[in-house]
This record gives C-alpha cells, sequence and structure tokens, in this order.
C-alpha cells in the first residue's frame, strides 16, 4: 500500500467516524482507491490497514462510553481495529498501528464513536492522560437494529488504558460472551 492509499484510508475512515455520506468513500472503494480487496459492491466495501481489515457495510452504529478516572483537558480517545480479543495483542496494536479515528472527550468523561460498522474493536488512550491515578474506557452496552454492542474487557499497561468491544449480530454477540478472553 503507497502513500496515496494510506491517505484515502485514512480519509475514508475519518468520513465514516464523523458522520459523513457513505457514497464518497464507496465510490473510491469502488474504483480500488483504497488499494484493498477489489470486490466492492454498493452494499459494502473492505477498507484495510496495516494491522487490520474492517468489512464496512450498514447498519453503522454509534458506540458511545466514558473514562473511569478524571483526565487532562482535551483528551482524546483512539479506536482500532482489534486482530482478536487479547490484551497482548491490543498492546501490540496500539504501539505499531495507525489508529483508524480519534474523538474528544467531554468535560464529563464520555465520548461516542460515531458510524462504525460491525466488527472488533478497542479504544485506547495513554494513562498518562489521566490526572489521578490511572482510569479505563467503559463502553456502553446495548442492542440495536439485531445487532449488539458489547464491552469485551477493559485492561492496559503501564503506558496505556484500553478497552475492547465488539459491534455483532446478536447471535454472534452471544457466543462470543461464552468465550473467555
Amino acid at each position: 500500500m503507497n502513500h496515496r492509499d494510506l491517505l484515502l484510508l485514512r480519509n475514508c475512515i475519518l468520513l465514516i467516524l464523523l458522520g459523513a455520506s457513505l457514497v464518497a468513500c464507496g465510490e473510491h472503494a469502488s474504483r480500488g482507491e483504497l488499494g484493498v480487496a477489489q470486490s466492492a459492491t454498493p452494499e459494502y466495501w473492505w477498507v484495510g490497514n496495516p494491522c487490520g481489515y474492517l468489512k464496512v457495510q450498514k447498519p453503522l452504529f454509534n458506540v458511545s462510553g466514558w473514562l473511569t478516572g478524571p483526565t487532562k483537558a482535551n483528551v482524546t480517545v483512539d479506536v482500532y481495529i482489534s486482530p482478536n480479543n487479547s490484551l497482548d495483542a491490543a498492546l501490540d496494536v496500539v504501539v505499531r498501528c495507525r489508529q483508524i479515528g480519534s474523538v474528544q472527550v467531554d468535560e464529563l468523561g464520555r465520548f461516542t464513536l460515531t458510524n462504525l460498522p460491525a466488527g472488533l474493536y478497542f479504544v485506547a488512550l495513554p494513562s498518562r492522560e489521566f490526572t489521578q491515578m490511572q482510569g479505563f474506557p467503559v463502553i456502553e452496552e446495548h442492542e440495536s437494529s439485531g445487532h449488539v454492542v458489547r464491552m469485551l474487557w477493559y485492561g492496559g499497561s503501564v503506558s496505556y488504558s484500553i478497552a475492547a468491544f465488539s459491534v455483532s449480530p446478536r447471535g454472534d454477540a452471544e457466543r462470543s460472551r461464552r468465550v473467555s478472553p
């Protein structure tokens, strides 16, 4: 993937996360401009980065959460595609890979990720952003359009606070709840 492809990918993901129309990104993807899988239809297309792939398709979901501790002003949380459901993988991705988006945390410690397709994700922020003791992101679980937003775990390291979550069809979500991370 060359630099131009990476910039197009980043811009499409940012448009998705910012709630912009999917048509512009879909047009780029259908012309193969993202440098990812060439199979694109009006219903979905694939978005990839060096650390994972995301099948962008409707329905799209808003995912909200909050931080368990007070933070400095103007803090953002980053969202990443998660390769699997493990803390080790998340810590590797946060160091090696670029986030697919960032959102500002409000004065109450809340944040909302908009227009995410079904997938496995995690949010992360540097632990130094907390003002007293290290806190963690927490994801609000809910059901919508036959899908479930489910928080899988939270944790981290001395350097990062992380929460993993999934957006999946109701049946898949129930099966994943029975599997321990």
